[in-house]
């Protein structure tokens, strides 16, 4: 991974968090930890001419689980809008 990264929230141990929207203002990947969750250059995170607004996080139409007691970590992005919620496992 490049740039750096900021760990935005711990999901409790008993839960998921499920991420459903995710709009940065630069290009930026989703990590759990240290593991590669949503890459910042896929056609799910970014707009193009080729996919329109059809990128799923970013209009809120996304299912990106993560792991009870992980972390949500995203790395190379100045600024964050992250919507979702927690559910039981």
């Amino acid at each position: 991974a490049s740039g750096p990264s900021t760990t935005i929230y711990t999901v409790p141990n008993n839960r998921i968090f499920v991420v459903t929207a995710a709009v940065l203002s630069t290009t930026a990947s989703l990590y759990q930890g240290a593991t590669l969750k949503v890459n910042g250059t896929s056609r799910a995170m970014v707009s193009t001419s080729t996919n329109g607004s059809s990128n799923a996080l970013a209009i809120g139409n996304a299912k990106v689980v993560f792991d009870p007691g992980s972390t949500v970590v995203i790395q190379n992005s100045a600024d964050y809008f992250i919507s979702g919620y927690l559910a039981h496992p």
